[in-house]
């Protein structure tokens, strides 16, 4: 016991010089362990438990010195690159909402407190301690399920989905699609080495989540969610989170997954509004004058868009009863399509670039995490930002055959705003101090115990004889 005391009073010594407390965990791990394995060295070598204690405390170095030198390294990494990106996305965005509105006669519409207001909530997230999703897995599931039942509820039906309508906003329970996929994350996050039992566990907790989202209803939501969920479950799988075998665990998830999307295609096939909806997407000309015009109408934008400069395709060639109102209504509903036919195709592929190079930084990072919470929400995150990219370009092209809800940061409604740039700033949370949070591995390295500690970020590495040569040659110079 006295050698876990003074172990602990130089831990505690060194953590004192250390400002940034939340870095300190695991700190305090590392040297205890180094300790513990020097002293088992002296120990072997025939001292007792104390003296051992001592020397090896000894060998570590000045307490005040040590901790010092580690506060200059165990703080938050920023991140501007990806708050600048952040930024970068949003201008873009309103850059684009105010040549819309511009152009269109409306400046009513275009709203710059909006984009302030999701960047403030960007900013507010990104300095969240991501791990209280940990904390409070259980409260967050069935809080979810429950809100959610509740939403439904009392949600107006309104365009085929059910909306949320107050005098201070409006939000499409849709959306609950984007916020799922983090739950889902915390779920497998919490079934660590349960094998089988827990992937199936995984799955049951899955289902209520997504039988909320065909209840309100959307498809797209629903592949969003899934998509998402299935991505975490299967890379969680593959780094043996649960505990059992790549293929035997895959097997388990993706098996059913296949015979379930079969399942659902061959049964959508047989209704006979979606054959229907198949034909005047295949060939929207046998329609265009009908369920086929905003398919035939969004390609033809498209085919006659100019790679740079304004095509007039919709002044000129959108017919029916009132055309003003049908381009206006375009410039709502299809602000890309609108965009491309007024600018050209290089907004389409800056666009892409923009997101792409966005996506695959992000995915970067959270695949180099080494906190499993972190990397998994960040994996939910990032696939939800990504799926509603994809489902809106198509979309705006006119080749969706399901609906596009935004593009997350860019264009959007102003809840899907807030909640997009929410997840954003929650995912750079994980990235700012992800690595120095406790995780689920094996974080003492000892490389040599006789000359350095290598510390679980990877980066750090700790020469505590060459600290103890800089500590003497500090001495000596005073």
């Amino acid at each position: 016991m006295q050698s876990l005391d003074k172990i602990k009073k130089y831990t505690d010594e060194v953590c004192e010089q250390i400002r940034w407390k939340k870095g300190t965990q695991t700190i305090v791990t590392e040297i205890e362990n180094h300790i513990l394995d020097q002293r088992e060295a002296y120990i072997k070598n025939g001292d007792e438990e104390v003296i051992a204690t001592d020397k090896a405390i000894l060998q570590m170095g000045d307490a005040v010195f040590v901790g010092q030198e580690l506060d200059k390294t165990h703080k938050p990494k920023a991140q501007p690159a990806m708050i600048a990106a952040v930024a970068g996305l949003m201008l873009i965005g309103l850059f684009a909402n105010y040549f819309i509105s511009m152009s269109i006669g409306e400046m009513y519409n275009f709203k710059i407190a909006e984009y302030i207001i999701a960047f403030c909530i960007f900013i507010v997230c990104y300095f969240i301690d991501f791990t209280v999703l940990a904390k409070h897995r259980n409260i967050i599931y069935y809080g979810m399920l429950i809100i959610s039942a509740i939403a439904i509820m009392i949600a107006t039906p309104l365009n085929g989905r059910l909306w949320i309508i107050s005098p201070l906003f409006t939000i499409s329970l849709a959306y609950l699609s984007t916020i799922f996929p983090v739950v889902f994350a915390v779920i497998v996050y919490s079934q660590k080495g349960r094998g089988y039992a827990g992937i199936i566990n995984s799955g049951m907790k899955f289902i209520p989540l997504a039988v909320i989202l065909l209840l309100v209803p959307t498809i797209t939501g629903f592949l969003i969610f899934a998509i998402s969920s299935l991505t975490v479950l299967c890379y969680s799988i593959s780094k043996g989170w649960y505990g059992t075998t790549k293929k035997g665990g895959l097997n388990l998830v993706l098996i059913p997954t296949v015979l379930t999307s079969i399942s659902f295609i061959t049964l959508l096939g047989f209704r006979t509004s979606g054959f229907h909806r198949l034909n005047y997407f295949i060939n929207p000309e046998s329609e265009k004058m009908g369920k086929g015009w905003l398919y035939y109408q969004l390609r033809e934008i498209l085919s006659s868009a100019k790679l740079v400069g304004e095509s007039n395709y919709m002044a000129g060639n959108i017919i029916g009863k009132d055309a003003t109102a049908h381009i206006r209504w375009l410039s709502q509903e299809y602000k890309l399509t609108y965009l491309i036919d007024k600018l050209g195709g290089v907004v389409l592929i800056l666009l892409i670039i923009a997101i792409s190079a966005f996506a695959i930084f992000a995915v970067y990072k959270t695949i180099k995490q080494k906190n499993a919470l972190g990397k998994y929400v960040g994996l939910a995150i990032i696939s939800t930002f990504v799926l509603q990219s994809v489902f809106y370009i198509i979309h705006n092209l006119g080749y969706g055959l399901i609906s596009g809800y935004s593009l997350p940061l860019i264009i959007s409604g102003t809840s899907a705003m807030f909640i997009d740039a929410a997840l954003i700033g929650f995912m750079l949370s994980i990235f700012r101090i992800g690595d120095y949070c406790e995780n689920e591995k094996n974080i003492s390295q000892i490389s040599d115990q006789n000359t350095a500690l290598l510390f679980d970020n990877g980066k750090l590495t700790i020469d505590f004889n060459k600290l103890r040569f800089q500590k003497f040659n500090q001495n000596n110079s005073n």
